[in-house]
């Protein structure tokens, strides 16, 4: 009994093995911070092309020469600009094509005009599978994003031509008032509209 008593005290003494027993312990800890940062780093990446790609579509969108910002120009009035939400999507799966490991669960542009404004909003939501994390009962993380642009329509001004083109006004209808204008013009030029008799319009700069 009394060896069992000094061989239980002396194991119980001995520290020759703690470097082995406390990184054993910390090891399960170290791993699962290691494999946290591969998963965020990895969920990062993937968010950045992501954000990258709808940032292209709003800005490709507004663009003078996108079909949205054409169509912007024919409206009389302000609202939605479903052409320019089609070519938004078309420019981000353009953007995407060929990038893997993640679930697109929504992209949504809306392109709108109001006043002399076109605006390009896009959104998307995307989940992304972890390797690590299922151990803690995580297996995906989702990364959401947003990315707004806006344009400026160029300032347009009516404006309206009345030609009369009868005699009754008494200007330029003979070649003698032709002749008149020209004389009293100081530039020697006139421009003149004239009604033949067979109906016919033409236009005479002397």
């Amino acid at each position: 009994m009394r060896k069992l008593l000094r061989a239980i005290g002396g194991f119980r003494h001995d520290s020759s093995g703690n470097v082995a027993v406390i990184f054993t312990l910390a090891l399960l800890p170290i791993l699962s911070a290691i494999g946290v940062a591969i998963d965020y780093s990895r969920a990062t990446q993937l968010r950045s092309k992501l954000q990258s790609a709808i940032d292209a579509a709003s800005v490709g969108s507004v663009a003078r020469k996108s079909p949205g910002f054409l169509a912007a120009g024919t409206m009389t009035g302000d609202g939605a600009i479903p052409v320019g939400v089609t070519d938004a999507k078309a420019i981000f799966d353009g953007n995407m094509s060929g990038v893997t490991g993640y679930t697109l669960k929504s992209v949504t542009p809306t392109v709108t005009k109001t006043g002399m404004i076109v605006t390009s909003n896009v959104t998307f939501s995307a989940e992304i599978p972890t390797i690590f994390l299922g151990v803690m009962n995580k297996s995906k993380m989702t990364v959401t994003g947003s990315s707004t642009s806006v344009s400026k329509m160029p300032q347009y001004i009516d404006f309206y031509l009345l030609m009369d083109n009868s005699p009754s006004m008494g200007v330029g209808a003979t070649p003698a008032d032709v002749k008149k204008m020209v004389d009293n013009t100081s530039d020697k030029c006139a421009f003149a509209c004239h009604d033949l008799n067979d109906n016919k319009n033409y236009y005479k700069k002397d």
